[in-house]
């Protein structure tokens, strides 16, 4: 269960709630002495006492796997299918902040995942290379028309090379570089279209 003093994440006129959480789950794992295969299922649902338009259901579907190519050489894979929604004081929430509570159900949206991956050690020294693409879909909420503004698609690419100083310690430097394509242009408030399509990279050092 669960009791929330703020509902809406209003900053005045505070409403409380109850609420009943169910979050059933199934996996399957494959068990082989070469290779890998798994699949996992679940949802998680919520039904409030006071106010139904915070009411979610959400769930999951995915799959992994790994290739053991050779002893040095693997690769792995991950499919992941959403359906999700955004918290009341998530800052892109309709309403949120605000002095009086909003109408309308909870802003939901569906995310697709496929990312996959490829390692080869050499000794003590690893690399890993790979490449991911997730979908994010908006549905308008009755509300506000406009979350389908928020659609995207989003790649990315990594790459890490590595050093095992123990079976149990390492460290490492790895280069992300991400691309987000927006289905649509922001208009802003003096009519112009801002094309919010952006792209950017991160490197870091780690254990």
């Amino acid at each position: 269960g669960e009791y929330d003093s703020n509902a809406f994440a209003t900053k005045n006129n505070a409403d409380s709630d109850f609420g009943a959480i169910l979050s059933p789950a199934v996996t399957a794992n494959s068990d082989w002495n070469r290779h890998a295969l798994n699949f996992s299922a679940g949802a998680t649902g919520a039904a409030f006492a006071n106010y139904s338009q915070n009411d979610y259901l959400d769930a999951y579907a995915a799959a992994d796997g790994r290739l053991d190519i050779r002893r040095d050489d693997i690769v792995s894979g991950t499919l992941r299918f959403d359906r999700l929604h955004d918290s009341r004081d998530n800052p892109d929430s309709p309403g949120s902040g605000e002095d009086e509570r909003p109408e309308g159900n909870l802003t939901r949206y569906y995310r697709s995942l496929a990312d996959t991956q490829y390692r080869h050690n050499f000794n003590q020294i690893y690399t890993v290379i790979g490449a991911g693409v997730q979908r994010l879909n908006y549905v308008d909420n009755g509300q506000s028309s406009t979350e389908s503004r928020r659609d995207r698609t989003e790649y990315g690419a990594r790459a890490r090379v590595g050093y095992k100083i123990s079976p149990r310690f390492g460290t490492f430097v790895q280069g992300n570089y991400s691309y987000r394509d927006y289905d649509e242009d922001e208009v802003l408030a003096n009519g112009q279209d801002l094309d919010r399509t952006n792209s950017g990279y991160r490197v870091s050092l780690g254990t």
